[in-house]
Order: C-alpha cells, then sequence, then structure tokens
C-alpha cells in the first residue's frame, strides 16, 4: 500500500485510504489521550499494550484497536529508522494480507513520533475484528472443559488451513504463536472458521509461497502437545509431511525452546517487574500442566495420544520409576526356559461346537450389534461404557444386554475413566448407576483400563489409590460382585508397570488381572507369559489372567467361566 507519510499532530503517520478524512485525523492526533480516557478498554498489558478504543470519524466512529510499542534501546532506535518501526513494519504487514485475501485486522493507520533522534511513540491501530477467538485461548477453553479429542481436532484443523493460506501467499509471520492466531466466525451461533492474524512486526513478504525451509522456521513457535503435531502437520499439508520439512522443523523448535528458557538472562529487569507486579505482565491463559493434559478420543474410545509414551514416562512420579527399574532386575533373574515357555492351558472344541464368543457391546458399535447376535449364536458379551458416553447410547447398550442375560449369556461391564479422572467419586457414581438399574447381575466388573500405560493419566501413588479405590467399592459392597482390575494394555513392561505390580498388592480387590491385547492368540500368549513372570514376586502370584481382545478369538481358546473371555490358568 503505497500511501505517503502526512503530519498528523505531533505525530508523522500513514493513514488507509479507505479510513481517511478530517474527523479520523484529529481523532488520530490525541490517541493517546483516548487511549487513557473512560471507554478505551485494556486488552493486553505488558511492555507492548494493545488497547481498544472508540475513534470518531466521519460515519460516527470507529471500534478501533491501538498496539502502543513501548520504549526500546537506542541501537534499535537507529535500527527502526534505517529500516522501519514495528508499528510501520505491522501495517504493511496487514495491508500485503488484506489485499492477499488472508484474514487479518484491518489496517487503519501507523503512527511515530520521534524527539532528538530517539522514538518516543509508534503505534499502529487497526481496526476491532469482533466475535473474534484466539487459538490459544480455544485451547485453554477445551482443556478446562476436558472436551473429546474432536474438539481439538477442529480448532487445529481450523488453525493449520488458516496458516497454510498464509504461507501459499508468500508470507512468513515471524512471530507465529498461538496467541497470534485467531479465528473469527460469520455470525452468531455459527462454528470458528476463519483465520486471522495478529502482531505482524516480524512479518516478511514476498510474491512467491514460502519454501518448505521457511515454513518449519515459521511452524516452530506453534505450541501443542506433542502428540497433536502429527495431526497437526498432515492437515497443514494436507496429507504426509516431507521429512525434510519434519527435520528442519524440529530444529527450529528446538532452538526456540532453548531461547525461551533464557528469557529470565536475557531480560532479567522485565521479568523481575513481572513478578514483583503481575498486574504488568501479559494477560494470558495458561496451559495445564503436561500431567493435566489428558484427552479423551470419543471415536476411538481411548485416550488420544496427547504425548509420547516416553515423555509421559518422564512425568512419573520418581518412585515410580525406581520401583520399576528394581523390578526390571528382580525380573531378569526369574526368567528361565521353564517360566518362558509356559503357555495358557487351551480345550480344542470341535467345529461342531457352538461359537462361545465375546461380543462388545459399546456405544460406537450399536449398529453392527443385532447383525453380530444373530450370526454368532454369542453366549458372553462386554459392556464398555463410560461416563462420557450420550445416555440415549447407554440405553441402547444396556437393552442389548439385557436381552442376552434374558437369553442366558454372561454379561460383564468394564466403567472407563473420563478425562481428567480425580477421586473415585466420580467412575463410582456413573458405575453404581448402571449397575443398579441394568435389571441383571453382572458375572463381572472391571474399572478404568490400560493402567499400565501412561496415556490413562495413572502417573503417582495418589491416583493409583483412588484407582484402586472405585474398584474395592464393588468388591466389598453388599452385592460383592466378582471384580477384575483395569485391562492392561499391551506390552506390559511399559513405562508405567510400577502400576502393575500395585494391582498385584494385597491392597488391590482383585479376583483376577485383565489383559487387553489386539494382537490375537499369539500376542495373548507372549503377554499372559511375561505378565505371569512379573507377578511372580509380587503378593498374589496365583491371581488368575483374563484376557480381552477387540476381536473374537478362535475355539480352541478356553473361555474364562462364566464368561466367554480367555484366561490364563494359575500362575505356577
Amino acid at each position: 500500500m503505497a500511501t505517503p507519510w502526512q503530519k498528523i499532530g505531533e505525530f508523522r503517520a500513514i493513514v488507509n485510504p479507505r479510513f481517511d478524512c478530517p474527523p479520523l485525523r484529529q481523532s488520530l492526533a490525541g490517541i493517546l489521550e483516548i487511549a487513557g480516557g473512560p471507554d478505551a478498554t485494556l486488552l493486553q498489558a505488558g511492555r507492548h499494550r494493545t488497547i481498544r478504543l472508540p475513534l470518531p470519524c466521519a460515519d460516527g466512529s470507529i471500534d478501533a484497536v491501538a498496539k502502543i510499542f513501548g520504549a526500546q534501546s537506542p541501537f534499535k532506535d537507529l535500527w527502526d529508522r534505517l529500516h522501519a518501526t514495528k508499528a510501520r513494519r505491522t501495517f504493511d504487514a496487514a495491508a500485503f494480507l488484506a489485499e492477499a485475501g488472508i484474514g487479518t485486522t484491518p489496517p487503519i493507520a501507523c503512527l511515530e513520533r520521534w524527539r532528538s533522534g530517539r522514538l518516543s511513540s509508534s503505534i499502529f491501530v487497526s481496526a476491532f475484528v469482533p466475535d473474534s477467538l484466539c487459538f490459544k485461548d480455544w485451547l485453554v477453553d477445551l482443556w478446562r472443559r476436558n472436551a473429546p479429542y474432536s474438539a481439538f481436532l477442529e480448532a487445529i484443523e481450523r488453525a493449520a488451513t488458516g496458516i497454510r493460506a498464509l504461507h501459499d501467499a508468500g508470507c512468513a509471520d515471524g512471530d507465529l504463536g498461538n496467541q497470534n492466531v485467531c479465528l473469527t466466525r460469520r455470525g452468531p451461533g455459527l462454528p470458528y472458521r476463519d483465520a486471522l492474524f495478529l502482531d505482524l512486526n516480524r512479518a516478511r513478504f514476498s510474491p512467491v509461497p514460502l519454501d518448505s525451509d521457511e515454513r518449519a522456521r515459521d511452524l516452530a513457535r506453534i505450541c501443542l502437545p506433542p502428540g497433536f503435531f502429527d495431526a497437526f502437520f498432515r492437515l497443514y499439508w494436507g496429507g504426509t509431511p516431507p521429512l525434510s520439512f519434519l527435520a528442519q522443523w524440529r530444529k527450529c523448535a528446538r532452538r526456540i525452546r532453548n531461547h525461551s528458557a533464557t528469557r529470565k538472562f536475557r531480560h532479567p529487569f522485565r521479568e523481575l517487574s513481572y513478578r514483583l507486579d503481575p498486574r504488568k505482565a501479559p494477560a494470558q491463559a495458561a496451559y495445564p500442566p503436561p500431567e493435566r493434559q489428558w484427552v479423551w478420543d470419543d471415536a476411538a474410545r481411548r485416550p488420544a495420544p496427547v504425548a509420547p509414551d516416553a515423555e509421559l514416562a518422564a512425568r512419573i512420579e520418581p518412585s515410580f520409576r525406581r520401583s520399576l527399574f528394581s523390578k526390571s532386575r528382580q525380573l531378569a533373574r526369574r526368567y528361565s526356559p521353564r517360566t518362558l515357555s509356559a503357555r495358557p492351558q487351551c480345550i480344542d472344541f470341535p467345529d461342531s461346537a457352538p461359537a462361545l464368543r465375546r461380543i462388545v457391546l459399546s456405544p460406537d458399535a450399536l449398529g453392527a450389534i443385532h447383525g453380530r447376535l444373530a450370526r454368532a449364536n454369542s453366549r458372553s458379551a462386554l459392556a464398555r461404557l463410560s461416563p462420557l458416553d450420550n445416555p440415549s447410547d447407554v440405553a441402547k447398550v444396556l437393552e442389548v444386554a439385557r436381552s442376552l442375560a434374558a437369553g442366558g449369556a454372561g454379561v460383564a461391564f468394564q466403567f472407563q475413566q473420563a478425562p481428567g479422572f480425580t477421586g473415585a467419586e466420580p467412575i463410582v457414581e456413573f458405575a453404581d448407576r448402571i449397575v443398579s438399574g441394568c435389571g441383571f447381575t453382572p458375572d463381572w466388573i472391571s474399572v478404568g483400563q490400560g493402567v499400565n500405560s501412561p496415556a490413562w493419566a495413572i502417573r503417582s501413588r495418589e491416583a493409583l489409590a483412588d484407582f484402586i479405590a472405585a474398584s474395592g467399592h464393588f468388591a466389598t459392597s453388599r452385592h460383592k460382585w466378582n471384580v477384575v482390575s483395569a485391562a492392561v494394555d499391551s506390552p506390559v513392561f511399559g513405562p508405567c508397570c510400577a502400576c502393575i505390580e500395585a494391582l498385584f498388592s494385597k491392597n488391590a480387590p482383585y479376583s483376577a488381572l485383565a489383559l487387553a491385547c489386539d494382537g490375537g492368540p499369539q500376542a495373548i500368549d507372549s503377554e499372559s507369559r511375561d505378565l505371569r513372570a512379573f507377578a511372580s514376586g509380587t503378593f498374589y502370584a496365583r491371581r488368575r489372567i483374563v484376557a480381552i481382545s477387540s476381536s473374537p478369538l478362535p475355539l480352541s481358546y478356553r473361555p474364562a467361566p462364566p464368561i466367554g473371555e480367555v484366561c490364563a490358568p494359575e500362575f505356577s
């Protein structure tokens, strides 16, 4: 936007011709007084202040936002005199994006005031965009509401699509943090769809799209749980990202993290002033700590891959890790050819025998339940339910479970954890309501799932105590249900297998330990063998293993009475 400088009060200014008029120029001349008046609203504090304020113009008033940049060093003043101030760079970048059809706040003006060679004021003024949502605030709100994985994916898709359009237009933001990406909607009640970019004083733009390395450098400041980056890059690239891009992005992201860690040394007085007076610090929503970042994947009905197992393992309580290492050494000494050759005992059924197979009843499998019942002649069913399930779906699952129980089939319940699971009360209340209202006596109950997997957020002794207490409620209640532990996801010797040792302890009110395995009979052989070896040094070394698989198993595998689950023999 080739617009000449003009004198407005004590400032030299560039004004967007779309907004330029005498009343607006008069308002810009007194913008500092308006920013300090009663009609102004502080949006962001800190060294650079962002203020929402009304600016009178020919048509009445403009709802505007003024970014007032703070004082800087003489060296920076000299640099800005030779190149351009933050306000001018922001104005030029916003004008470039507006012409390219990329979302940004419409630029109104940039103002500069120089005194004795020093930059005393630098202000960028833009139109306020109503009903916008910062990408960071959106994520924080999703964490607070324990939103499912699909809601996170929606937010990530909107941001990734908008950033791809920005880079395809030839613009590198230079400060592309979550707080500088906003989403807007086209009307009340409509979804947030269009991306909008703020704080463009570091932006660089050219008439050609960015290359792979430039995109990697610009994306290095995006902050997401590590497990979400895979989805973000797939949405950004519309498929598998190039390997060269991923290598460059990892290098740039590592450099940004190291640079951010030195902030307190680079700006000691500024950081000290923020600690002494938090009101001076930029007001930003905070992400939950890593140990609280737990998201439920409503499609897969399991925790979403928020972080790699190695990173989650590093967050586990140190005493858990020490117990894990100690148990691993004991296990290595106990392994022997006799132990390794042990296999679950099997009973071979003739081909003419009725199929003793299990059917999994869950809200996501409702569509195929009745057809499978007619074909499989199943004598067992496992109803998997979670507090996150829709009440109407839960009612449908219970209806099918009642019909199976009335026909003489064995029915068991597995109650899965909800996001942010803390304490035993939430899952106990949900399970109590289901068990008391199902209308039949379940063969056994399992509470929770995958306790040795760090994705399930059992990373401390307190969380494990809550988990055991939830199962103990049923084992010690007046009904005295047959309670098995949560299903232990394979591989058994995961980062948190110290939890398994606790589940075998005398404090765990279980009649068996469930083993979840999706690899078929051979995997069940291997996992149950390893689990028996692991349990050989625990208090209850003769506890049974109940194997749960995601698909029906061959008839040669003996069902565990009274429900058709695969059961390993007692430990020898």
